[in-house]
């Protein structure tokens, strides 16, 4: 049974010459998610341990749910999850390039999308602002496309699906009205 003051690391075996170390619940690279909210996935990407009260604390950037970072946590909060599949992957790497501040679909197209000087806020899907959904280069249906560019960012696959929540990008033209 754990403590309180090390339930954030795992007790390794100390030599004869010194006490037992221990080690922290998650490693750098590793994938957690958010207890308290299943929606929100990331990576750790920084591990410190605080000796006066035996913790560790993790800074995770989170790619899905709240993107940015990284955020700090304590192992309280963080719960371990297994290696992503391929739609887990592509939604976790769109994250990534939102909190860097480009389009999402830079991660399908390999080229640099910059998002609208008027685009909403990538942290909030409910923030005013310009969004993909208002756009009427964003062609709606069970896959929604962008169609800018004479259908240049469109593909066969999963990776250009424009979600209608995501900040628009430079091409963003308001959808007229009917």
């Amino acid at each position: 049974m754990t403590s309180r003051s090390d339930q954030h690391s795992l007790p390794l075996w100390g030599n004869s010459s010194g006490p037992a170390r221990y080690r922290p619940l998650f490693t750098v690279g590793e994938r957690v998610g958010y207890v308290r909210d299943a929606a929100w996935r990331g990576r750790v990407v920084q591990v410190a341990a605080d000796p006066d009260i035996g913790r560790h604390h993790f800074w995770v950037v989170w790619a899905v749910g709240r993107p940015g970072g990284p955020f700090e946590y304590t192992a309280a909060a963080l719960a371990r999850l297994g290696e992503a599949g391929e739609d887990a992957r592509r939604t976790e790497r769109q994250g990534r390039y939102l909190a860097s501040g480009v389009h999402p679909l830079t991660a399908a197209l390999g080229h640099p999308v910059p998002l609208h000087a008027e685009a909403a806020p990538a942290a909030s899907r409910t923030a005013p602002g310009r969004r993909c959904g208002s756009c009427r280069f964003r062609r709606p249906g069970e896959y929604p496309k962008c169609t800018a560019h004479d259908g240049a960012r469109i593909t066969r696959g999963a990776g250009t699906d424009v979600r209608a929540w995501w900040p628009a990008c430079t091409d963003h033209e308001p959808r007229p009205r009917p």
